[in-house]
Formats: structure tokens, C-alpha cells, sequence
């Protein structure tokens, strides 16, 4: 992210946050947590410090010796917004904060802020897992971390995140993440390792909607499927005047052909709702309203 991209970025929501959405700003969230520092008077507060990181993060400083540089070259912009009574904290203060602060709870306080200022209710949010490369460096046997992250699709903004632990996968992560943001209302989309029914209930059971994909981790249901739509096939090539009127409001087609990098892609949707035919889908996953067929055609330039 650019260095003017970032203000105006920071500046829109540190606005927001004040006047028009009428959200608490995020120190009030970081000042509920504790200063893991001992009880003595000190020259910085640790909700600055807390204010300091999240910023630093958002303007891509991988590491506090960077957000230490960042924040000093920025120190006049930064004073427009926030006290800095002392001036920028040192490298040591900033790793005694981040070496002693919870870090659930203080993604949990960013968590709730930007939701506070989006709102998670009737939206489309994206669930997705993501490897953190650039902290692979930095951790012991060099093992690639992961993270899995609930994100708005119309903004591209994370809305919760949890880290996927070691001889886990994101299947057992999932369960954990939907806890967090209000979905009342809102499409949850999930690749292919969330077609499990505890995790579709849980989604139900939090008032929100889902759209599935099935692949052939699935078999008995991903057979199903193909043969209803191949079947439905047949009967539109046949009788095709017949075929709409039985199927008028039940059967829908949608198909886009555009250009993607060095490339063409065609896509085509079919959807089919009909409590009879998918009945069988339902024994292994329940709460499936409609099915669909998705079929995608790429097309070297």
C-alpha cells in the first residue's frame, strides 16, 4: 500500500469513526485491554503502542524495528490524531508491549471494531484460508503458518481471522471463526472442505445462508448432482417447450464469457430447486435448499 493510499485510507476511517458511523474509536478497544507492563508510571501509553502496530501492520511494516522507522518519519501526521505527549516509544518498549500483550484478545478488539464500522449482517462473507509466506523466515523449522479469514467480499475487508494450528486443517478451524462476527442474514461462501454438516448447522443455527461447493471429497453427493443436472440435460434437448413450462421457477441458466490476463473464460451456472429431486442430497447434507452445476472454459489468447 502506498504511502498516500494509507492516509487517505487512515484519515476516511479515523472520520468515520468520529462523526458520521458514530463508532468508538479503536483506542477505546485496545484501553480495555491490560498493560502488560509492571505498575509503575511510564512515558507511553500502551494503547498508543497497540494504536502504533495495528497502523504500522496496515501500511505493510512486517516487523517493530520498521514501525518504529514508519511512525517516526510520520511523527507530525501521526500528532494531527493522536497525543504523543513523549514523542515516538523506542524499539524496546514497543517488543516489552508486544512480547507480553494477549494476542487473541487484541485481534479480538480490532475484530470488533472493524465490524462495528462494516456491520457482518446481510452481507456476502468470503471464508478462506491463506499461508503467511513472509513469516516463514521466522518461525521455528521454517514451517509455513496459516490463517484462515472471514472477509466481505464487496470490500475485501477481514472481518475475523484464526490461526490454523499444527496437524489441523481448516475444517476444524472453521466452527471457531463463525463464532465471532454476527452472520444473521448474510451468504457464507466456504470452498470445498466446509461441506461438512456440523459446520453448515452452525450456520444455520447463527440465522445466516450458504453457498456450498461440493467437489469429490464428497463422492455420493458430488455423483448426485451430476446426475440430476445430466438427466435435466437430456429432458431440455428432448422437449424443450415442455422442459420450461415444468420447470418454470425451478431451473435457471446464467453464463458470462470475459477476458481474464492473458486469457479467455467462459462460465456457466445452472441452478435447480426442487424438494424431490435433491432429496437424497439432503440425507448426507441437510438444509440445501437449490443445487447448481458450475462449468468454466479457459481460453489461451
Amino acid at each position: 500500500m502506498s504511502s498516500v493510499k494509507f492516509w487517505s485510507v487512515f484519515i476516511s476511517i479515523w472520520r468515520w469513526t468520529k462523526t458520521a458511523f458514530l463508532v468508538k474509536p479503536l483506542a477505546e478497544y485496545f484501553r480495555e485491554m491490560p498493560d502488560p507492563r509492571c505498575a509503575r508510571k511510564h512515558k507511553h501509553s500502551h494503547v498508543e503502542i497497540l494504536l502504533f502496530i495495528a497502523l504500522g501492520f496496515l501500511a505493510e511494516k512486517t516487523s517493530l524495528r520498521r514501525i518504529v522507522k514508519w511512525a517516526k518519519r510520520n511523527q507530525e501526521k501521526l500528532k494531527k490524531h493522536l497525543t504523543l505527549e513523549n514523542g515516538i516509544p523506542s524499539l524496546s518498549t514497543f517488543s516489552r508491549i508486544a512480547c507480553g500483550m494477549d494476542e487473541e484478545l487484541q485481534s479480538l478488539a480490532f475484530t470488533d471494531w472493524i465490524g462495528n464500522i462494516l456491520g457482518t449482517k446481510g452481507i456476502h462473507i468470503v471464508i478462506d484460508g491463506k499461508v503467511l509466506r513472509a513469516a516463514t523466515e521466522k518461525i521455528k523449522d521454517k514451517k509455513e503458518p496459516y490463517i484462515l479469514n472471514a472477509m466481505d467480499a464487496a470490500t475485501n475487508l477481514v472481518l475475523a481471522q484464526v490461526p490454523i494450528p499444527e496437524k489441523t486443517n481448516e475444517m476444524t478451524a472453521i466452527p471457531k471463526l463463525l463464532e465471532i462476527p454476527d452472520i444473521t442474514g448474510s451468504a457464507v461462501t466456504i470452498n470445498a472442505i466446509g461441506a461438512t454438516e456440523a459446520i453448515l448447522r452452525m450456520i444455520e443455527e447463527k440465522s445466516g445462508y450458504f453457498v456450498q461447493q461440493i467437489k469429490k471429497n464428497c463422492p455420493a453427493t458430488y455423483q448426485e448432482i451430476q446426475n440430476i443436472f445430466g438427466k435435466l440435460e437430456k429432458e431440455k434437448e428432448a422437449e424443450p417447450e415442455q422442459f420450461a413450462m415444468e420447470n418454470k421457477g425451478r431451473y435457471s441458466e446464467y453464463s458470462r464469457c470475459e477476458k481474464n490476463r492473458e486469457r479467455v473464460e467462459h462460465r456457466e451456472v445452472k441452478c435447480y430447486t426442487n424438494d424431490d429431486a435433491i432429496g437424497k442430497i439432503r440425507k448426507e447434507l441437510p438444509f440445501i435448499c437449490s443445487i447448481a452445476s458450475s462449468c468454466q472454459v479457459r481460453i489461451p489468447k
